[in-house]
């Protein structure tokens, strides 16, 4: 798209600068041909000012042109400051998440590898025995179950929620 923007602002100028040689070579002698006959030099005046009324317009209509593209141009390049500035702003997001994300995992290592059984279990192993002492914890209740009064107890699939 730049590429583009650029062969047009640069085509409309080769244009304009051609179109401003022929005026100013080939304009007098085509402004004194037709509107003056007499060579005289009172008349050599309004030719200056009939050549000037018939090119500034053409001339301002180039200049609105070059000033249309070079806003355009500016209007491109602001908008592709703002992309930047959007993804530059995304990618901050991203790296904030993915810091937090493993500060979260190294301080859950940390936690596992403080897990401590009585001096003899340490780390990752104590889970095992934290699972098993759960399970045994649920089938003695388990047995137990029947031993209760019937509007104190649990019914057994609110307690097999427990089991994992």
């Amino acid at each position: 798209m730049k590429t583009k923007n650029i062969i047009i602002f640069f085509t409309a100028a080769v244009v304009g600068i051609l179109g401003a040689l022929f005026l100013y070579y080939e304009g007098p002698e085509y402004v004194q041909s037709r509107y003056f006959y007499e060579g005289d030099r009172g008349s050599r005046g309004a030719i200056g000012d009939a050549f000037g009324g018939t090119a500034g317009p053409v001339i301002a209509w180039f200049a609105s042109i070059l000033t249309f593209l070079a806003f355009y141009i500016q209007y491109d390049a602001n908008k592709d400051q703002r992309d930047q500035f959007d993804k530059q702003a995304n990618d901050i997001v991203i790296e904030r998440f993915e810091n937090r994300f493993f500060e979260l995992v190294r301080l859950h290592r940390e936690n596992v590898n403080e897990q401590n059984i009585q001096n003899k279990i340490f780390g990752r192993k104590a889970f095992t025995t934290y699972y098993f002492e759960l399970r045994y914890i649920y089938f003695v209740l388990e047995s137990m179950h029947d031993k209760f009064p019937a509007d104190t107890r649990l019914n057994k699939e609110q307690l097999k929620i427990w089991l994992i």
